[in-house]
C-alpha cells in the first residue's frame, strides 16, 4: 500500500470532495479520483460514496479511517527518523555534574546516543550543585545533574532519591546495627566537602545546635574518603557517590533518622536548547528511569 495514496485519501475525507483535495495537493482531479478507486480495489471494499455535493464515507470507510491515519502517522515518524539520520545531527552538548552522576547516568546514555548520532560531541563540567546551577543559568552548560533545591527556577526531571551514608574507617566497630544517629557527628572529626552544603547536613547540625568539629575541608569527595580511610575523621556522602569509590577500604552505614538527596536532571529552558542538546535531553529522560531502577 502506497503511504502517499493514504495521505491523499485522508485529504479527500478532510476536504469532503475530490476536486477540493486535488487543489490542495496539487494533483489533477482525475489523479485523485484514480487514487481513491485504486485504494478501494486494493482493500476490496468501497470507501466513499460519490455524490454531487461531495463525498461521504461508507460504513467500511468509517471503520478503516483510523487505520489509514495510523499508517500515515507511522510513515511521518519514519520520514522524520530518516531525515535525522541522513542529515546527521551535530553539535556540542555541555553536561554538568559530579563524577558519580556522569559515570552512572550520563555515560551509559551517551554510549547509546553516540551510536545513532556520532557527530554530536560532549563536554563535561565538574562541580557541586550550586556550581552546576550557575553554569546552567549562565548558559555555560546545557544539562546538569545534582540535588534538587527548593525554589529553583530551572526546569527539572526527577531521577532518583539517593540515600545518604556515613563513611567510617573500615575497622570502626561502633554502630553494629548499621545506623548512625546524626547527633553522634559531634563525637567525631567531620571531614567536609563541597557536597555537604548540597545535602544540607551542616545547616541541619547548626539548626539543631549540634557542635561539629571540622578540622579538614575538601573540594572533592575522593580525597574526603581517602582521609576517612586514613582515620582522619568521618564524612557523609550519597550511596551513588560511594558506588564509584569501591577502591577505598571504608565502612558505610545509614543515618538515623534516614536522609536522602533528590537527584534531578536540570535544564535552564527546554525551548532554548540546541537541536543536539534537546535530542540528548529527550534521550536522557527516556533512559534514566531504567538506569535508576537497576541501582
Amino acid at each position: 500500500m502506497d503511504i502517499n495514496h493514504c495521505r491523499i485519501f485522508l485529504k479527500v475525507v478532510e476536504c469532503g470532495s475530490i476536486s477540493s483535495a486535488a487543489l490542495e495537493t496539487g494533483y489533477t482531479q482525475s489523479a485523485v479520483s484514480y487514487i481513491v478507486k485504486n485504494l478501494e480495489q486494493e482493500m476490496g471494499v468501497k470507501l466513499v460514496n460519490r455524490e454531487r455535493s461531495g463525498i461521504t464515507l461508507t460504513k467500511n470507510g468509517t471503520v478503516l479511517l483510523p487505520k489509514f491515519k495510523a499508517i500515515v502517522n507511522a510513515g511521518t515518524l519514519l520520514d522524520n527518523s530518516l531525515f535525522e539520520l541522513t542529515n546527521l545531527l551535530s553539535g556540542e552538548v555541555v553536561l554538568g555534574g559530579s563524577y558519580s552522576s556522569k559515570i552512572i547516568f550520563f555515560l551509559p546514555v551517551i554510549e547509546k546516543f553516540h551510536a545513532i548520532y556520532p557527530r554530536v560531541t560532549f563536554k563535561f563540567l565538574d562541580g557541586s550543585g550550586q556550581t552546576i546551577e550557575r553554569y546552567l543559568t549562565e548558559g555555560i552548560a546545557d544539562l546538569g545533574i545534582y540535588t534538587y533545591q527548593k525554589n529553583t527556577k530551572l526546569h527539572y526531571t526527577f531521577i532518583k532519591d539517593d540515600p545518604l551514608l556515613v563513611v567510617l574507617p573500615s575497622d570502626c566497630t561502633d554502630y553494629p546495627e548499621g545506623v548512625f544517629p546524626i547527633n553522634d557527628i559531634s563525637k567525631h572529626d567531620f571531614i567536609t566537602t563541597s557536597f555537604n552544603d548540597e545535602y544540607n547536613i551542616l545547616k541541619e547540625l547548626n539548626d539543631n545546635q549540634i557542635l561539629c568539629n571540622t578540622p579538614i575541608m575538601m573540594d572533592d569527595t575522593f580525597t574526603a574518603v581517602s582521609a576517612v580511610e586514613r582515620h582522619l575523621g568521618i564524612t557523609i556522602l550519597s550511596e551513588l557517590s560511594m558506588k564509584t569509590k569501591s577502591q577505598y577500604n571504608v565502612r558505610c552505614i545509614g543515618l538515623d533518622p534516614p536522609r536522602h538527596r533528590r537527584l534531578c536532571l536540570f535544564v535552564r529552558d527546554l525551548d532554548a536548547l540546541t537541536p543536539a542538546a534537546k535530542k540528548f535531553y529527550d534521550f536522557c529522560v527516556s533512559e534514566f528511569p531504567a538506569l535508576a531502577q537497576k541501582l
